[in-house]
Parts: C-alpha cells; structure tokens; sequence
C-alpha cells in the first residue's frame, strides 16, 4: 500500500520541527515547492498539527501499550515514534480513512524509513487502540494533580502550575483544554469589502469563518486572516480616535498584520513600521502596499531613525508566545521555564527605548501574546516606576471609548483589567494577549 502524501508530508514536518524547524513555516514552504492537491494539504496540516497538540497524551497511551513501557519507548527511532504518534492522532481524531487502512500507513511508513524490523511493533500498538477511547479525556475528575489528567493536557507541567497558581486549577485546565483544538479563523477586513465570515467576534472589521471558508480563503492586501485578539491591539493608539494628521509608529512590525489594520482603518493617518529584519520588511512591503504604511528598516532597540518623535506608539514586542499555543503547538515543546524571564528583559529594553524617543504627552501601547505577568502586569509595574512621568490609562476608560465609537461590539467576559487589559485565550476572545496603554505628562 503506497503512503498517501500528506502523511509522508506529516513525518517529514514532525522530523524537522526536531531539528529546530516551526511547523507551519516548514509546510508553508514544502506547500509552495510541491503542487499538491488541497486534500492532501489539509491532511499534512491536520496530521503535524495534532500530533503537537496532543502529544504527551499520544505518548502516554502509546507507552501503555508497549512491551517494555517507558524504557523501551525512550529508545523508539525518531521514524517509528512519528508514525506511532500519527496513527494514533489518526485513529482517535480523523475518521475519515478506515482504521485498517490507517494502520497499514503507519506500517507501511516505517518501511519507507528503512525500518522494517519495526513493522510488527507499530502494527501491534495500534491495533491495540481503540479510537473513540482514545479522543476520550481520563474518566477521572478534572485535576492537575492526576497524571492522566496532566498527559490528556498535553502542555509541560511548569506552565500549568504558572496558570493554575494565577488564575486557579479550573482556568488553566480550561486554557489548556482550548489549546488542544484547531483555533477557528477571523479575517481583519478594516474597509468592510468582504462579505465571507459571519458576524460573533468582538472587533469591528472581523468576522469568522467557516470551515469551508477557511480553506479557500486568499489573503490579500485588503483582507487577511488574523485573530480577532490581534485585531484588538491595534485599535488601542487610537482608542479616543486622536486627531487627524498624526503619525503613528509600529515598533516590531512584522508580519505586519497590525500596522496595515491601522492603515486601512484611518487612511487619513501615516504609519510607519520599524523593522530590522531586512527579508521581514521587504515581506511586509509586498503584502501590505497600503500608501500611508511606511516601513523603514530599524532596530526598535536603537535610537529610531525618524525626523520627529512620534506621539503614538504601539509595541508588539517578542514574547514566549504562550497565549497562542492553540495555533503554535511546537512551541510549547520548546519553552523553558527561564524562558519568560529572558524574553522580559528584551521587552524592559525595547519598552524604555520607546518612553524615551516618544514625544512629549505621547501614547505608548505595550502588548504581548504571552499569559505570563512577568512579561505583562509585572512589567508594566516595574516600568512606570522607573519612568514616573508616565501613567498607566485606565483599561475600563479604553473599553468605553471603544464601545461607543463601535470599534469593539461587546466587551468578552475573559478580560481581565489589572495592570493593563489582559485577554485570556477562548471562544469568545481568540488568542490570548496582554496590553497596557501608558502616556507622559506634557
């Protein structure tokens, strides 16, 4: 039986995100060298990413049903593991291919990997899986206490403690939970040219789509996919709708999503995004051709390159990604329990750079994609004590602006305002993020 594309294209993935690769750019690009047929896109993509949601759970239940238990699956070859992984994933979440023709795949793979003499393994393992039984979480109550609980989570222990010890165990086993399904897709449609999505987010200018939607969709220079979270960031410059005329600057910009969002929704406005990634910028500028979007090649580190010190001023900085692990699985694989605290000395710098080369009675907006207060609330504390002629805008004040003006709908129930506006991943708010908005004294 030959190996169907997209599963080849799944074990390949799975193998170079070992060796350092992100998944969905590594599938970006063998999309783009190899024409293949939709079906077989959508499968690789469905395959690579659910084997990252789950797989400590996959793991667990492979290991359960191993001659030799944890000490022999520590020494499984990379091929074989992979394909034990996918045809698991497969048997407990896609049902569309028959359960024999699954497992055939799986073991016709590893023969592919030159790997014959691990045939019968794979074969014996899966058959004693029992799909439903498989996508099914632990009979026990809900707890991070219980290891069947932790492996059905699929997410490293450090992190649950961090979001169990914040928010309690029933929130983070809820964000952890939500981290396990495939994200649904927003547009950001600032000029309101679409008529794809339906109406249910919470930003104005973004609409849901459907499955079906989803897998069509093109983006274009006017309408793109971005998540409805994303979207909300880049209204807060201008939450109060400021004055006409003035220019307002992205540090951080790429990809580019936000600044091009501000451009389209006040054409009457120059943004200008900083970039130091010379293949970044010059990515941004083909994508994002909007003639008021200016993007100028910088170091948000460095004194700015601009002939005057702008007064709005929005900083997406680098962060660990945490609230986003629904749509980046293989990164929670890779974060470390330092990993908040080294990122959050990058944010210190880039933050101060900004306070200092804004103008005076300036508007700086801070904001990550990351849950962790040391890179959020902690941060912003710590700043406005060293820069105390900053304060910090009242996030209820920001909301209400928003509202009336119909930049937002409604305000989702998983916003947390404390130190700044904190947006816990789900249903109703897309991924998670934090954002505080501060301005100086004249």
């Amino acid at each position: 039986m030959d190996v169907t594309i997209g599963r080849r294209l799944a074990a390949r993935a799975l193998m170079a995100v070992d060796a350092g690769a992100w998944a969905a750019d590594w599938l970006r690009q063998a999309f783009e060298s190899d024409a293949l047929p939709p079906v077989e896109r959508r499968l690789a993509t469905s395959l690579t990413l659910g084997v990252l949601r789950r797989r400590a759970w996959l793991d667990d239940q492979i290991q359960a049903r191993l001659q030799g238990g944890a000490g022999y699956f520590s020494r499984l070859d990379p091929p074989v593991l992979h394909a034990l992984r996918l045809g698991a994933y497969q048997l407990g979440w896609l049902n569309r291919m028959p359960r024999a023709v699954v497992i055939d795949q799986a073991v016709e793979s590893v023969k592919l990997a030159r790997l014959r003499s691990a045939a019968a393994l794979v074969n014996a393992v899966l058959r004693r899986m029992d799909g439903a039984q498989l996508a099914q979480p632990p009979a026990a109550t809900p707890s991070l206490d219980d290891a069947s609980w932790r492996a059905w989570l699929s997410h490293p222990g450090w992190l649950l403690e961090h979001w169990r010890n914040r928010w309690g165990e029933a929130s983070a086993i809820r964000m952890a939970e939500w981290n396990l399904r495939a994200p649904g897709e927003t547009i950001c449609d600032p000029a309101g040219q679409s008529a794809l999505g339906e109406p249910g987010a919470w930003v104005s200018g973004s609409r849901r789509l459907s499955p079906e939607e989803t897998r069509n969709f093109q983006n274009s220079s006017a309408v793109w996919l971005q998540n409805e979270a994303s979207q909300f960031i880049a209204l807060l410059p201008g939450y109060d709708d400021d004055q006409p005329g003035m220019a307002w600057v992205e540090a951080c910009a790429a990809p580019g999503g936000k600044a091009a969002a501000s451009a389209l929704r006040q054409p009457h406005r120059t943004v200008i995004g900083l970039e130091k990634n010379f293949s970044r910028a010059h990515t941004m500028r083909q994508r994002y051709p909007a003639a008021n979007l200016h993007v100028v090649v910088a170091d948000a580190l460095r004194p700015w390159p601009l002939r005057f010190s702008p007064s709005r001023i929005l900083l997406d900085a680098p962060c660990s990604g945490t609230g986003t692990l629904g749509r980046n699985p293989d990164l929670k694989w890779r974060l470390r329990p330092e990993d908040p605290a080294r990122l959050a000395m990058l944010q210190h710098d880039l933050l101060s750079q900004a306070l200092r080369g804004a103008s005076p009675g300036a508007r700086v907006v801070y904001s990550v994609c990351s849950l962790e207060a040391i890179e959020g609330e902690d941060l912003i504390r710590n700043i406005l004590l060293e820069f105390p002629a900053w304060r910090l805008i009242d996030s209820r004040k920001i909301l209400t602006h928003l509202q009336n003006r119909g930049a937002i709908h409604h305000v989702p129930a998983d916003l947390i305002l404390d130190s700044g506006i904190r947006i816990l991943p789900g249903a109703g708010t897309g991924d998670g993020f934090f954002a505080a908005v501060l301005e100086a004294g004249a």
